[in-house]
């Protein structure tokens, strides 16, 4: 399964609007992307987040149960981009999303051999704190590649 933060971005501004047009307009998307980003996440979950019917939508039991996460996992990420951007330390994002935290002095390095996801370690470049060097010490014993 592969869900990304967008699609649990979208999951929470339909649970928190409950209504999938001011969700869209929330999200600057219009509302057709919005309810077919959901019903993929559904399908990757195999199961409905949402009942919905002409008058109102409703979170489901799974949809619930999501909630309490995604929101989780979408505050972290923020925490990590934050911390990475401000140099405050080193984070281990996707690979995929190494670009979205490697800008000014931060540099991302891609890790390798590391399942099941790869990563990559995020410190701004000449940081010598000991727990970043140690991240990137670690980093590099497993297989980083170079710095972009």
């Amino acid at each position: 399964m592969d869900v990304h933060g967008r699609d649990l971005r979208h999951f929470a501004a339909v649970a928190e609007a409950l209504n999938f047009t001011r969700a869209a307009e929330r999200l600057f998307v219009s509302q057709p992307a919005l309810s077919k980003q959901i019903r993929m996440l559904e399908q990757q979950l195999g199961a409905p987040l949402f009942h919905r019917d002409r008058r109102a939508v409703r979170l489901t039991t799974v949809g619930e149960a999501l909630l309490p996460h995604a929101r989780g996992m979408l505050a972290a990420w923020e925490d990590a981009e934050t911390a990475a951007a401000n140099g405050q330390g080193v984070v281990l994002p996707a690979a995929g999303n190494a670009p979205l935290v490697a800008r000014d002095e931060v540099v991302a390095v891609p890790v390798r051999g590391v399942s099941p996801s790869r990563l990559a370690v995020a410190a701004r470049r000449g940081d010598e704190r000991p727990l970043v060097l140690a991240y990137l010490a670690a980093a590099a014993a497993v297989g980083a590649g170079t710095a972009r």
